[in-house]
């Protein structure tokens, strides 16, 4: 069963759709990944910590394809998910280094991640 007995399809949704919002804005993981955001606290550990270990957009994407199908969102769900694969574990290692999120946030490869972010929330609720 994708969706366990416990588990409310609309809070999970609304979770998935908050944490790619996050990814898709880099100008608020500039401050709060450097300390400076009034409020967050926030590293490309943490981004991905909530994306995959705290809401699981991989059974997120398995779900969502059996109850819509293949659509135009699921294709760009994947292609996200797939994008991240390819860069977390240079990502992580960068993220070790003096300035490490500084990096991260001015390469070409997480700059296409927030983008294909932002085109997934623009499409979300159409």
């Amino acid at each position: 069963m994708i969706l366990g007995s416990n588990e409310d399809a609309l809070i999970w949704k609304n979770n998935i759709f908050n944490a790619i919002k996050d990814l898709a804005d880099i100008e608020t993981q500039k401050l709060a990944w450097s300390g400076k955001h009034s409020i967050y606290i926030s590293s490309f550990s943490e981004i991905l910590g909530v994306l995959y270990d705290d809401f699981d957009i991989e059974r997120y994407i398995v779900y969502y394809k059996s109850i819509f199908q293949s659509n135009n969102l699921h294709t760009l769900l994947c292609q996200l998910n797939e994008m991240i694969k390819e860069y977390k574990e240079t990502g992580y290692g960068i993220e070790q280094k003096a300035q490490g999120n500084e990096i991260i946030l001015k390469d070409p490869k997480w700059i296409e991640i927030t983008e294909k972010a932002k085109e997934i929330i623009s499409q979300w609720n159409k």
